[in-house]
């Protein structure tokens, strides 16, 4: 019985070993326009246009992704106020490791009017007491 689960552990150990040297870690850090990490920054990851994972960058904007070897990604790094960046990604089973760096530019919002709900809570409903709108140029005026 000892031999039967040695045998059947030394083959899951092999198992994991041969299905970890089939991929190769991604080292990603996402950087602001002033070149600090960005947390929150959104990782998607596609083959062709079937999308097969994402993921979040960390406090310091850092994310690892584990990678199959020789299948053609695609990777979209997106985060709020910044423009969003695609490129092609491909690992080679020269490298076990490789780093990549993003640095996002902010994007412009372009938005015309903002409605502005001035009230107070009751406790059966919102009460409206002034609704008012406003063009951007009027919300750039404010303090």
């Amino acid at each position: 019985m000892r031999i039967n689960t040695l045998f059947v552990l030394i083959v899951l150990n092999l198992t994991t070993l041969f299905a970890q040297s089939e991929q190769g870690v991604m080292h990603i850090k996402v950087l602001n326009e002033d070149g600090v990490g960005l947390e929150g920054a959104t990782l998607k990851l596609y083959i062709g246009k079937e999308f097969v994972r994402g993921d979040v960058t960390d406090a310091e904007g850092r994310l690892n992704l584990y990678l199959d070897y020789d299948i053609d990604y695609r990777l979209y790094v997106e985060h709020l106020g910044y423009n969003t960046q695609d490129v092609p990604l491909n690992l080679s089973e020269e490298r076990d490791e490789y780093i990549l760096f993003f640095r996002l530019v902010p994007s412009e919002i372009a938005i015309s009017a903002v409605d502005v709900t001035v009230g107070r809570y009751n406790t059966q409903e919102f009460l409206p007491n002034l609704v008012h709108t406003i063009t951007i140029d009027e919300v750039r005026k404010l303090p």
